[in-house]
């Protein structure tokens, strides 16, 4: 879950949001992902992070309309009505996403970094709805869709450490650039799974020849 900097309305006073620009805008601007897992979209909802229960105000407000996959979409349903506003808020100062490519369950924890911080009971409930995403499934279905999400994720994570190994292991300037220019696009808030990797980014100890340095300047630029 990362920060959206959504745009403005491009049919302004229009109720439609199925097709057409408004469509097509949320789809760019959420980058084509889902914004609670960050899974790359094959079909999507259209998800209204305020349950509009059949306030029709609510149910065409841009500022409610978000892009969500079909999962994610079915487990918020009308339970997680005050999580955090990713357009908002950038949900990497409130939530720590983590994920140990060694736990042989594939299970990511995210905890939040302040209990204490003003946004605490908006990221409480964000933080129950990543785990009920991807670590508590409550029926066949989901248990299926959260195995696969959490597949993907490991492998997105595998290649992110292959890809820093690389890095190490280059002979020269230009083969190192040439790896960090992968990295930043994997790091790049349109990627898969981007909060998970910036997260091992600001935790790690071990700085590969610079590399940390260079990649936390990235996320911070990309933050502005």
């Amino acid at each position: 879950m990362v920060k959206i900097n959504k745009r403005s309305d491009p049919a302004e006073g229009s109720r439609n949001y199925r097709h057409g620009s408004r469509f097509d805008r949320l789809w760019e601007d959420f980058f084509g992902k889902c914004y609670l897992c960050e899974q790359d979209l094959g079909s999507s909802n259209i998800e209204h992070m305020i349950p509009h229960k059949g306030n029709d105000d609510l149910k065409t407000k841009w500022e409610n309309l978000f892009l969500a996959c079909v999962h994610c979409n079915s487990i918020k349903g009308t339970e997680f009505g005050d999580i955090l506003n990713c357009t908002e808020i950038d949900p990497e100062d409130i939530i720590e996403f983590s994920f140990d490519c060694n736990d042989f369950r594939g299970l990511p924890v995210f905890k939040l970094k302040d209990e204490n911080e003003e946004h605490a009971i908006k990221g409480k409930q964000t933080v129950e709805l990543l785990n009920k995403i991807f670590c508590e499934p409550n029926t066949d279905q989901r248990i299926k869709a959260a195995e696969k999400l959490c597949t993907d994720l490991l492998e997105e994570m595998l290649n992110f450490t292959e890809l820093r190994i690389k890095y190490g292991r280059a002979k020269n300037d230009r083969f190192r650039e040439n790896h960090l220019k992968s990295f930043e696009e994997t790091l790049d808030r349109s990627a898969p799974f981007a909060a998970f990797k910036r997260s091992e980014v600001r935790k790690a100890v071990v700085d590969d020849k610079g590399l940390i340095e260079k990649l936390k300047q990235f996320i911070a630029e990309d933050e502005k």
